[in-house]
């Protein structure tokens, strides 16, 4: 057999083959709206806070291990009503996305916005969730030169800094390896 023959046969064979990874799992439906239906990923991230001001807060997440810069593809944004009582802020990732290696959360764009009061900020794959107290956040998360924490009162108190007003708080990399141990 040429060179030519054997050629076009291995071209058929490879675009004859199913796309298929074996054994069914990790089936991602793209249509759901984010529903878990035969999905095995998926991650909802929600702050329990009280937010006075309207506002839009931000999620930016890493995926991969090596990567070290947040992109733009990456962000969720939140239009969050103002209250005086804690609220649910719901950040659902996309279904593809199988883990998480860095979080920021950015506390809005509305310098009127003085102050949030946290709760806590639940992490849930699937069934299973992780539930991290101010204590916690203190202890996974760093605040930028925007923020102001006193942790005892779990009170965020966000600031201009130089005519600047960019507040949020940043996952150290360990909380990967609690997300991963606790979630999965």
């Amino acid at each position: 057999m040429n060179l030519r023959n054997t050629l076009i046969i291995l071209l058929f064979l490879a675009f004859s083959c199913k796309n298929d990874s074996g054994n069914g799992d990790n089936k991602i439906n793209k249509n759901s709206s984010n529903k878990i239906q035969n999905v095995y990923y998926g991650y909802t991230l929600i702050l329990n806070a009280v937010v006075k001001e309207d506002d839009y807060f931000l999620i930016n997440y890493i995926t991969e291990y090596e990567d070290k810069k947040f992109i733009k593809n990456n962000v969720i944004e939140v239009k969050v009503n103002g209250s005086n009582t804690i609220q649910k802020i719901e950040f659902k990732i996309p279904d593809d996305v199988t883990e998480l290696h860095r979080l920021r959360f950015n506390f809005g764009r509305n310098r009127e916005q003085k102050s949030v009061s946290f709760k806590n900020i639940t992490i849930k794959k699937n069934s299973k969730e992780l539930i991290l107290d101010i204590k916690q956040i203190k202890r996974f998360f760093i605040s930028n030169a925007y923020l102001d924490i006193d942790y005892e009162n779990g009170t965020f108190t966000l600031k201009e800094n130089q005519g600047e007003y960019n507040p949020f708080i940043l996952s150290k990399w360990s909380l990967w390896s609690l997300i991963n141990k606790s979630l999965g």
